[in-house]
């Protein structure tokens, strides 16, 4: 191939990366400013684990949560009211529903014979993503709770992945990489390895998994090379699926005592 020729496609190449680079950077550096489309996710079984017997599911979408709370009546009949909530400052609000309708055993649904009518407000704050308060008034009763996602099952998380870090350190400041990522998981035990596509300077992350909900937590210790460097780690938010792995990041240096927060978002590799 021509050496102009060569030069303008290592330039292309170059160029495409600086972009794509700075694309992630953009994307991952969005944070949540109270209750807003870019707040974290809120989708999911919530409930209060000592009043195991009711319990609420989030849809988030956009700049609605559909808030579904089943519970009981007065006579200990099971029941739900439902809210579409949007954001108003830090919290999300909107009107409670009740709605009654034909019996599910009828030999066909009549959606004639639904009813809905307005019965209370809602309110739902959030301030860390796996905790949260919800307040509703139902016919003049007002009820305040507070909330954790539930557990279901741990999530698989190993793979092969490629994608992006960004994160900024208090003693060297902003990083932005590319990295070859690897999880193994046995159980509730996780290892991360990733490698620097530049450099080639890689860590290696041992960890525990927590469940809240659909986010997982993994947290251990950390060890990274050729310079050395250790210290504790969490991996947080964390959301998988048969496509990507991304998440939250934090951690300390043991001998620079130097903390470090920001993002991941890979691609897993076929």
């Amino acid at each position: 191939m021509n050496k102009s020729i060569m030069a303008v496609v290592t330039a292309a190449i170059i160029a495409s990366r600086t972009a794509l680079v700075a694309l992630c950077v953009a994307l991952i550096r969005i944070a949540p400013a109270g209750a807003s489309a870019v707040a974290p996710d809120q989708s999911d079984i919530w409930w209060k684990a000592s009043e195991s017997g009711w319990g609420m599911q989030l849809a988030h979408r956009g700049q609605v949560i559909f808030a579904t709370v089943y519970l009981y009546d007065a006579q200990g009949k099971p029941t739900w009211i439902t809210a579409a909530l949007r954001p108003a400052g830090a919290a999300w609000v909107g009107d409670v529903y009740v709605t009654t309708g034909p019996w599910f055993g009828a030999p066909s649904f009549d959606a004639n014979a639904v009813t809905r009518r307005v019965a209370g407000t809602m309110t739902w704050s959030s301030a860390d993503a796996t905790s949260g308060t919800i307040t509703y008034s139902v016919d003049g009763v007002s009820v305040t709770k507070q909330m954790v996602r539930q557990p279901l099952d741990n999530d698989t998380y190993a793979g092969r992945y490629m994608g992006a870090f960004s994160w900024t350190n208090t003693c060297s400041g902003v990083h932005e990489n590319f990295v070859d990522l690897t999880v193994t998981q046995i159980d509730d035990k996780v290892s991360v390895n990733w490698t620097n596509q530049a450099t080639r300077d890689s860590c290696s992350m041992s960890g525990v998994l927590d469940l809240n909900g659909q986010f997982g937590a993994i947290s251990g210790s950390f060890q990274c090379g050729p310079v050395h460097d250790d210290g504790e780690f969490t991996l947080y938010e964390l959301r998988v699926t048969p496509e990507a792995l991304v998440g939250r990041y934090q951690s300390r240096d043991e001998d620079a005592g130097c903390a470090s927060t920001g993002y991941l978002s890979a691609t897993r590799r076929r």
